[in-house]
C-alpha cells in the first residue's frame, strides 16, 4: 500500500508536469504566433515557475518591441530622405534590430534587451548631435523621443534601469542644448538664431526652452518605474495566491487520505478489541512498511491488548471489572463514531475506568482520533497527569 507521502508526491508530479501550452489563450498562433516562433525564445514544456514565465514573457515582448521599432523607422522614411543624420540613424537601428532578434532567438533575451535599448538611445542622441546645420527649434522637440528607450528599459529589462536611462537622457538634454552649436537661418541676408531669439523674449530664459523636455523624461522614468513595480508585485501576489491554493489542495488531499486510513485503522482496532472482550486472542496485523504512519500505533495497541488478555485470564473478579470497563470503552467509541459525543470524551481527564490497561487503550484511541481531527501525525495534545491505579505494575 502506498503511503500518504508517496500518493501526494505522485499527485504533485502529475500536476507540475501538466503542459501549459495547448488550447490556452496565450498560445502562439496566427501571424503573431509565427513571428514569435521565429524570433522569440522557445517555450519550455514546463512553465509552472514564475521565473520561467517571466523569461518567456520578456523574450516575446522584446520581439514585439522590435516590430514597433521597425515600424517607427519606416514611418521616418520621408525624414530620412531629407536629413542624412536621420537616414544614418534609421539604418543603424534596423541593423541593431536584426542582431537583437538573433540573440533573442538564441535564448539570450537579456543581452538583446540591453543592446536594443542602449542603441536606440544612442541612435536618437546621435541623430540630434549630427543634425544638419546645428541645433534648431525643430530638433528640441526630438528630445521627447528619448522617452522611447526609457519605456523600453522598464518593459524588457528592469524597472531600476528605466530610472538610470531617465537620468542619462536628462543630462544629455542639458549638455546638448548648451554645448551644441546652433543653426543660423538666413533672413534678408542676415543670420538669424531662432533659439536665441526665443530666449531673449520677456520673462523667458534658457531653462524655459528645455524644462518641458527635461521634466517629461524625468516623469516618464518615474512613472515607468512605478508601472513596472506594480506589475511585478501583481505577478508575485498572483504567484503567492497560486502557491497557497496548491498548498491548500495538497492539504485537502492529505487530509482525505489520512481520514480514510485512520477510519479503517480504528475499525480494525474496534473489531480486535471486541474479539478480545469475547474471550478470543486476536491482535492487529503487523505493518512492516516504515512509511506506514500506523506502524508504531499498531505495536503500542498490540502491547496493550496482550496485557489486556493477561489481565482477563487472571481471575473472575478482575474479569468482571475488565469486561465492564471494556463495555464502557466500546460504548464511548460507538457514540463518538455516530458523532453523539466529541473525541474529548476519551481524554484521560474525562474517561477513567480504574482498569489501567483499558484506560491506556482509551488514551490511544483518543490520540488517534485527535490526529484524525488535526489531519496530521504530530505530538498528541497535552493531557492531565494521572497517577497509576495499581491494577498492573
Amino acid at each position: 500500500m502506498k503511503s500518504i507521502k508517496q500518493k501526494r508526491e505522485i499527485k504533485m508530479v502529475k500536476r507540475d508536469t501538466k503542459p501549459l501550452s495547448g488550447s490556452l489563450w496565450w498560445e502562439r498562433k496566427g501571424m503573431l504566433g509565427w513571428w514569435l516562433n521565429l524570433t522569440a525564445a522557445i517555450r519550455p514544456t514546463d512553465m509552472s515557475e514564475l521565473a520561467t514565465r517571466e523569461y518567456i514573457r520578456k523574450s516575446e515582448l522584446l520581439s514585439l518591441v522590435i516590430v514597433g521599432i521597425c515600424g517607427f523607422v519606416l514611418a521616418l522614411t520621408s525624414n530620412s530622405l531629407s536629413d542624412p543624420s536621420t537616414l544614418l540613424a534609421a539604418i543603424l537601428l534596423l541593423i541593431t534590430s536584426v542582431i537583437c532578434l538573433i540573440f533573442n532567438r538564441c535564448n539570450k533575451p537579456q543581452i538583446a534587451a540591453y543592446i536594443i535599448t542602449i542603441f536606440t538611445c544612442l541612435i536618437i542622441m546621435l541623430s540630434i548631435v549630427l543634425a544638419k546645420g546645428g541645433l534648431r527649434m525643430t530638433w528640441i522637440v526630438t528630445y521627447d523621443l528619448l522617452t522611447v528607450p526609457i519605456l523600453m528599459a522598464a518593459l524588457i529589462i528592469h524597472r531600476n534601469v528605466a530610472l538610470v536611462f531617465a537620468f542619462i537622457c536628462d543630462i544629455f538634454v542639458v549638455l546638448d542644448f548648451f554645448l551644441h552649436p546652433r543653426a543660423h537661418i538666413m533672413v534678408h541676408g542676415f543670420a538669424f538664431d531662432e533659439i536665441q531669439w526665443e530666449i531673449d523674449q520677456p520673462f523667458f530664459n534658457p531653462w524655459a526652452m528645455i524644462n518641458r523636455n527635461f521634466l517629461l523624461l524625468l516623469f516618464v522614468g518615474i512613472l515607468a518605474w512605478m508601472a513596472a513595480y506594480s506589475f511585478e508585485k501583481a505577478l508575485l501576489w498572483a504567484e503567492q495566491i497560486k502557491q497557497e491554493a496548491l498548498a491548500a489542495q495538497d492539504r485537502a488531499f492529505e487530509n482525505e487520505q489520512v481520514a480514510g486510513l485512520v477510519s479503517t485503522f480504528l475499525t480494525e482496532v474496534m473489531n480486535v478489541f471486541t474479539e478480545q472482550a469475547n474471550g478470543r486472542t486476536v491482535y492487529l496485523a503487523v505493518r512492516s512498511s516504515q512509511d506506514d504512519p500506523f506502524a508504531p500505533y499498531t505495536h503500542l495497541v498490540n502491547e496493550r491488548l496482550r496485557r489486556f488478555d493477561q489481565l482477563r485470564k487472571k481471575g473472575s473478579w478482575q474479569d468482571v471489572q475488565v469486561t465492564e470497563a471494556s463495555k464502557a470503552l466500546s460504548n464511548i467509541l460507538h457514540k463518538i463514531a455516530v458523532r453523539s459525543l466529541p473525541i474529548q470524551a476519551l481524554a484521560p481527564s474525562h474517561f477513567r475506568t480504574g482498569i489501567e490497561i483499558v484506560d491506556e487503550l482509551a488514551n490511544q484511541m483518543y490520540i488517534l482520533l485527535y490526529h484524525q481531527s488535526q489531519s496530521q501525525f504530530v505530538t498528541p495534545p497535552p493531557q492531565p497527569a494521572r497517577q497509576p491505579d495499581g491494577y498492573l505494575q
